[in-house]
């Protein structure tokens, strides 16, 4: 018991400083399971069935896997995925900035967390980052991370890139109604997912034009 928890406490120190910015128990998490993988791979190499050279080359391996993986868990990751969730149940909208004021769909919406166009959100700092933390207090626990804290784990993640930023802030200008507001850039494929964008960038285009959406599928070889 005693090597074992030694085990632990190294494992969850490592832990702690490759998931830095996450879930305060992400790191407990991760060390658990490498105590128990490497537990297995020292058995694995006493009987013979693998080298210590294996065993460290495994447990390397299995070190970035969990890493990895506990990144989805990420503070920047949540609020995307946090925004999504909250535009697709109507528990804030955006207003469309490919239509004018006048058209339906122009209007300022109930509950607005900011705008789109055909490529981007652009999100009201204060009041995106208000809806999210609700969201998540609604769900029974508080988003882990301060704004400012947000913005660098964002840059971290490439969420946030010098094309959409600053060099001295995360939000940048966009002229709406003629006047610049300061807002936060997010390309809508990284909160509507790739092919959602991508379909609804199709139907904007037909909503605007004579032309009917094709599938691809539908498309000769040489014009896909």
């Amino acid at each position: 018991p005693t090597l074992l928890h030694e085990d632990f406490l190294r494992n969850r120190a490592i832990a702690i400083e490759k998931t830095k910015g996450q879930h305060g128990r992400t790191a407990e998490a991760i060390a658990h399971m490498m105590l128990g993988y490497d537990s297995m791979l020292r058995y694995l190499r006493d009987v013979g069935a693998i080298t210590t050279d294996d065993c460290i080359r495994m447990s390397a391996h299995a070190w970035q896997v969990v890493t990895d993986n506990s990144r989805e868990d990420r503070p920047s990751k949540i609020f995307l995925s946090s925004i999504g969730e909250l535009l697709i149940s109507k528990g804030a909208a955006v207003r469309d900035l490919t239509f004018s004021p006048g058209e339906s769909g122009g209007s300022t919406p109930k509950d607005m967390i900011g705008y789109m166009d055909a490529d981007f959100y652009y999100l009201m700092p204060q009041v995106a980052y208000r809806a999210v933390a609700r969201l998540c207090n609604d769900q029974g626990q508080a988003f882990p991370l301060t704004l400012k804290m947000l913005y660098k784990q964002m840059r971290e993640d490439g969420v946030l890139t010098p094309e959409t930023t600053t060099t001295s802030s995360a939000t940048r200008p966009k002229c709406i109604d003629g006047k610049s507001q300061r807002l936060l850039w997010i390309p809508r494929r990284l909160i509507d997912g790739p092919k959602v964008a991508q379909e609804q960038m199709r139907m904007d285009y037909a909503a605007k034009s004579d032309f009917v959406p094709v599938d691809d599928a539908d498309l000769p070889d040489e014009f896909r």
